[in-house]
């Protein structure tokens, strides 16, 4: 009875598969919008390669950008449902959408990026049960050994130890070997928590031989690490030094164009303004001899200028010519000395006057 059926089952595929060439042989050429619509796009690709016709008005254009509109559509809602971390749903997506379009290579790249991250998920979470399962039947051993000093275990209790001890045995096993995958794959964090659990199950020469290896493959990471953030902050030293480099010399020649145009508060406020970093570079320091013998000799002039005109009772005048030097030179203690001595005659003279009124 069996070959009967057999036959009759080929029969059956055989037919249903000369069914849907028929049926795509069959397709007319009014039929184009409606396999469109249902994104049957490739026997609407097969329909314009028979009635080539039928792309006068740039069907095939249309066609492509509804195949084109399709797949972001598709993407759009996989990449939704991965955000909602559905992998399941997403791949489920992509795999219907790929059922229209099977050459598309985003959905098909989009598709294997999740199995591969739906993959390593069911890996990370066999290990967390791997580890929980583990954890659990230590304490249920550690409760087990504190009950021996209050109670002696009746036969069921007994046996149940003895299957608990049975399995922590094969969870060391497996705990083992977990790390070591985990060292393999240099995912030192999961490696460590496997072997740290096993040697607490049970500190064997291959548990202790795997501790040392990860101790090793962390050092060396640290190494590795430390290397690279001295590189990296050599790289931002270096640009840094190059950044100031570049404007203490704009700041130069901005100094230089002040002295120029005898702008003697702009030039230095502009010179002020040049990084530390560079000050000790030649051509800064010449700038600021330059600078310097600029300022003494006008500061210079407006004291002496200051002082003849406050010898000669204008002491107002001679207010307004320290204030220009001492907006040139803030610090220069001569140019503060004297607006303070001119600032107490002026109110001397004030109170005279207010007391002849």
């Amino acid at each position: 009875m069996r070959r009967p059926c057999l036959a009759l089952a080929l029969l059956l595929l055989s037919g249903c598969a000369q069914l849907d060439t028929v049926r795509l042989g069959q397709d007319r050429p009014e039929d184009l919008q409606a396999l469109m619509d249902r994104h049957e796009y490739a026997r609407a690709g097969q329909l314009l390669d028979r009635y080539p016709h039928l792309d006068t008005t740039g069907r095939r254009q249309l066609l492509h950008d509804s195949i084109s509109r399709y797949e972001s559509t598709a993407l759009d809602s996989a990449q939704a449902q991965a955000g909602d971390e559905n992998l399941v749903g997403a791949i489920g997506t992509l795999d219907e959408a790929l059922l229209k379009i099977p050459g598309s290579s985003r959905l098909q790249l989009y598709r294997d990026e999740l199995d591969s991250r739906r993959i390593r998920r069911l890996q990370e979470n066999e290990r967390q049960q791997l580890m929980a399962r583990a954890r659990f039947l230590l304490d249920e051993q550690q409760l087990y050994d504190e009950q021996l000093n209050l109670d002696i275990p009746g036969l069921t209790e007994r046996w149940q130890n003895t299957r608990n001890l049975q399995e922590i045995r094969r969870l060391h096993g497996e705990l083992l070997s977990c790390g070591l995958e985990k060292l393999e794959q240099h995912a030192l964090d999961p490696a460590g928590e496997c072997l740290s659990l096993a040697s607490e199950i049970n500190q064997t020469n291959e548990v202790a031989t795997a501790l040392a290896r990860l101790e090793s493959e962390r050092s060396s990471v640290r190494t590795t690490v430390a290397r690279q953030q001295k590189v990296t902050r050599v790289k931002k030293q270096r640009t840094l030094k190059k950044k100031n480099i570049n404007t203490s010399q704009a700041l130069l020649t901005a100094t230089q164009t002040a002295l120029d145009a005898d702008d003697l508060v702009l030039a230095r406020e502009t010179f002020e303004k040049i990084p530390a970093s560079t000050r000790k570079n030649d051509n800064v320091l010449e700038m600021e001899q330059q600078l310097d013998s600029a300022i003494s000799a006008r500061v210079s002039e407006l004291l002496l200028r200051g002082d003849r005109q406050y010898r000669a009772d204008k002491v107002t005048a001679a207010i307004d010519t320290w204030r220009k030097a001492q907006a040139i030179d803030p610090d220069n203690s001569e140019v503060r000395e004297r607006l303070e001595r001119a600032g107490k005659v002026l109110a001397r003279l004030e109170e005279l006057k207010s007391k002849q009124k």
